[in-house]
């Protein structure tokens, strides 16, 4: 005769046995998702840095450099990058941090020096 008790611990460990693989794999994905948005936003923030800054710096040769840069959820399933970029240019530098919404298909803009 097959006995139908059924211990906590089983339950405990079935649930492990099913949690944690989806939990490692949707980990993976949010990591692969977040490095497909930096890497189609960073060229453009820098850009747009490097050229707004050539402006404030009084300065035609100015280089960008990205300190930081992380996703941040707005509004459910809206999605900003936020990129803090160093410039550096003619003995001066500047510190910006610039949005790009990806949402209107990488509008970027300079918030802060």
């Amino acid at each position: 005769m097959v006995s139908k008790t059924v211990l906590f611990s089983d339950i405990v460990l079935i649930a492990s046995m099913v949690t944690i693989p989806v939990m490692l794999l949707a980990g993976c994905a949010t990591t692969q998702h977040d490095e497909q948005l930096y890497s189609r936003n960073s060229p453009v923030a820098l850009q747009l840095t490097e050229a707004q800054s050539q402006s404030k710096l009084n300065c035609k040769e100015t280089k960008g450099t990205i300190l930081s840069q992380q996703i941040i959820q707005e509004r459910q399933f809206h999605e900003v990058t936020v990129f803090k970029i160093k410039v550096k240019g003619c003995g001066k530098e500047a510190v910006y941090v610039t949005r790009c919404d990806d949402e209107k298909k990488v509008l970027c803009e300079v918030l802060l020096q």
